[in-house]
């Protein structure tokens, strides 16, 4: 249930976010982005109850490089570096190809 709680919290502050942010669709849907890729690796990682990492911190200090992206590379880059921040060896941006096998 607390799980849920914190989920529920971390996206109201997600859209609270999201809500200031200015009317252009880029970016709008670039803070819900980011606010839904924390808000997964934040929740699925176990080191959440150990207290080590500085998922807040993490999240507003990407804010302004997310706000100031004006491309899907510079998203990808601030959203990167946000993760890269956590120091988890597993969790990275990963383009997508174009062709699927």
């Amino acid at each position: 249930m607390r799980n849920i709680a914190l989920r529920f919290a971390s996206a109201l502050l997600c859209l609270a976010a999201s809500a200031h942010a200015a009317s252009a669709d880029f970016r709008t849907d670039s803070l819900a982005t980011l606010c839904t890729v924390w808000s997964e690796v934040k929740f699925d990682d176990p080191r959440l109850f150990l207290g080590e990492v500085d998922w807040d911190g993490a999240l507003v200090r990407a804010i302004p490089k997310v706000r100031e992206a004006q491309t899907s590379d510079q998203l990808a880059q601030a959203i990167g570096a946000m993760l890269a921040e956590l120091s988890d060896p597993v969790t990275r941006v990963a383009r997508q190809s174009e062709s699927r096998p």
